[in-house]
């Protein structure tokens, strides 16, 4: 559903009012939010990756803002975790798996892994191998997947950077795409706010 009411002045008009009373969260970069209640999580994302994580009945969230695929130092390391996809995606089930949730009863949502290089200027070959954001992606899906776990909603891959919120009491989101890099189009960006539910 595509939400048409988006004010360019005041960029939440047309969320709920619900939301607008939650504390509002921003999530940085190689960042996790874990929580159980009521916030806004906001982030903003280009070739980085965001997955939200749902547990209905608990009213369990987390959601984190990776920025490269794999962990060097493997999946179950113990530093820079939330940088990467791998890690922040065993980090995120293990806390579930603490409170006895298991991976199919959490609903998942995956945002981000935006193509942020202008494709005109670079060779093909080159443009998949540092596709970051594809990697990003891919690697989260084969993840999430593998765990037997179901995406419910995505938005990925393309040009735009993306604004995400994230109601933890509701579990929906909403995402505004973001002007692609390029300078010829930067000024025409788009002002709408999809709700992805």
């Amino acid at each position: 559903m595509l939400n048409n009411n988006y004010n360019q002045n005041s960029e939440f008009t047309n969320i709920p009012s619900l939301c607008s009373e939650l504390p509002q969260v921003h999530l940085a970069m190689g960042k996790c939010i874990v929580l159980q209640g009521g916030a806004m999580i906001h982030t903003v994302l280009g070739s980085c990756v965001a997955v939200t994580f749902r547990h209905h009945p608990s009213g369990h969230c987390a959601m984190f803002h990776a920025i490269l695929p794999s962990n060097p130092d493997g999946p179950s390391c113990t530093t820079d975790i939330f940088r990467y996809v791998d890690s922040s995606i065993f980090r995120v089930l293990s806390s579930y798996s603490a409170r006895g949730i298991r991976p199919h009863q959490i609903d998942v949502k995956l945002f981000g892994g935006a193509y942020s290089l202008e494709r005109n200027d670079t060779p093909s070959g080159i443009c998949d191998a540092i596709d970051v954001g594809a990697r990003n992606v891919e690697l989260a899906k084969k993840i999430l997947l593998g765990k037997g776990m179901r995406i419910r909603k995505q938005d990925t891959r393309g040009s735009k950077g993306r604004k995400i919120l994230f109601n933890s009491l509701s579990g929906e989101v909403w995402l505004k795409r973001l002007a692609p890099v390029s300078p010829q189009v930067r000024s025409q960006g788009e002002i709408l706010f999809q709700e992805i539910g």
